[in-house]
């Protein structure tokens, strides 16, 4: 899995991942929404967000 992700599809980390990571900062499940999750993801997986 590791190789895959840095060799095929590196900068790209699906939703579960931040949803997971944000967890831990939000704390508190209910503070964390669909709608943040959402823009974590949608702005980290813009084309301009990855490294040439």
């Amino acid at each position: 899995m590791v190789w895959t992700h840095e060799t095929l599809v590196p900068n790209y980390y699906p939703r579960f991942y931040y949803r997971r990571a944000l967890s831990e900062l939000y704390g508190k499940p209910e503070r964390l929404t669909d709608a943040t999750v959402d823009w974590y993801y949608q702005t980290n997986t813009l084309p301009a967000a990855s490294p040439a």
